[in-house]
Parts: structure tokens; C-alpha cells; sequence
């Protein structure tokens, strides 16, 4: 389903109040869980206004080369591409965000649970594969795609095994860049899981278990 707001003044790069108004009526008809073209990064936030209508909490995912949390360059309290996600962040239900500049920050979704919106500008891409009229970054369209995959939880089992075969959480922290700290957390899980294996329904204590 097109959308049309060519038509509207005020947009380009920043959004008005009255203009912003129009956007959000004529889109709270569109569903949330679908995914949403919107132009260049010049209108990137329009993600804000999806936000807006979750219900529930979530995580902000953003990959993109720029953070678009700082202020408005045209004006206080103006929403603006670069300052969207600074207004996101103080949504009730938004739990946060994680800033994926290039395929080095994917060890940081590791510690991402429950309902993320993934938001992704095209300028976090190399040019060899989008160009867009801001600076770039350097990640490959393989990366990107990988990166997706990379979101779910079954890297949360594979570092398991890592750890039971031996290694170590500087190991892990060099191949996957996974915050070490979540590590340490799976890391203790599977020490303790270990442990249990000594016990029986019978012998275990109250202390073990908390």
C-alpha cells in the first residue's frame, strides 16, 4: 500500500507540527508489523510516528550510519531526520536502543530481548551498494543481511557450547564482539547448569536455586 506525501509542505528533512499531524492520521490505518519503505534517510522520522502506535514495550534497533539523536538543526523541539531517535527514546514503552553503525556493533544485539522495531537507513550501506546523499559506512549487503540473522536467539546456544568446550569470555568477546557482560551472564547459567547435574530432585538445596 502507497502512502503519497509529496504533496506536503514542511518535510523535507524536518517535519512541522501541521504537517506532522496529517502524517500520522493518514498512516494509523497501516499495519505495524509490516514493513515500511520510507524514501531516503531525509524522512527517516517518519519511524518516530510508527513507534508512536506500539503498545506494548520495545526495543529500538537502528542501523545507521549517523545516531539521529542530536539536536535539531532547525530549530528546538523540531523533529527532525537527525533528532528522531532522541524523541524515540522518551516514548513510555521504549526501553531503549542499540545504534548498529557497521558489522562490528552486531555482538551488541546479544543482549537485546522481547519486541524490537528494526529500523535500518540505506546510508549505513557501502556505496558500492546504495548511494544516498549523506556520508556512508562501510557495511557489505551480505553483512547487513547476516546481521538480521544474527538478531535471534540461538546465538545464545551456540556461545553455550562455546562455553562448555572451553572457551574462554575473551575468546567469545574476539569472535563475536558480544558485550562481555552478557557473556558472563550466559557463562554463569552454564556453570550452574553443570552443578545441577550433581544434584537430584532430592538433594537439591533452596540456596543452590536462588
Amino acid at each position: 500500500m502507497d502512502v503519497d506525501f509529496s504533496y506536503l509542505e514542511g518535510t523535507n528533512c524536518y517535519c512541522d507540527p501541521e504537517s506532522a499531524g496529517t502524517i500520522r492520521q493518514r498512516i494509523a490505518e497501516l499495519p505495524l508489523n509490516e514493513l515500511h519503505c520510507i524514501g531516503t534517510g531525509d524522512y527517516h522520522y517518519l519511524s518516530l510516528f510508527f513507534l508512536e502506535r506500539i503498545s506494548e514495550p520495545f526495543t529500538l534497533i537502528l542501523m545507521d550510519k549517523h545516531p539521529d539523536d542530536q539536536s535539531c538543526a532547525f530549530g528546538d523541539g523540531l523533529l527532525s531526520c537527525g533528532s528522531w531517535v532522541a524523541q524515540a527514546r522518551r516514548l513510555p514503552l521504549c526501553r531503549g536502543s542499540v545504534w548498529i553503525r557497521d558489522y562490528t556493533d552486531i555482538g551488541k544485539l546479544a543482549g537485546v530481548e522481547g519486541s524490537i522495531y528494526l529500523s535500518i537507513d540505506l546510508d549505513v550501506l557501502d556505496p558500492e551498494y546504495a548511494r544516498t546523499n549523506w556520508d556512508q559506512g562501510t557495511m557489505s549487503l551480505e553483512q547487513l543481511l547476516e546481521s538480521l540473522k544474527n538478531a535471534d536467539d540461538e546465538r545464545i546456544f551456540v556461545i553455550s557450547e562455546a562455553l562448555e568446550r572451553g572457551f574462554t569470555v575473551d575468546d567469545i568477546f574476539e569472535i563475536t564482539k558480544i558485550n562481555k557482560f552478557f557473556i558472563n551472564k550466559i557463562k554463569n547459567i552454564v556453570m550452574l547448569a553443570k552443578e545441577l547435574k550433581n544434584y537430584t530432585i532430592e538433594t537439591l538445596t533452596p540456596e543452590l536455586l536462588t
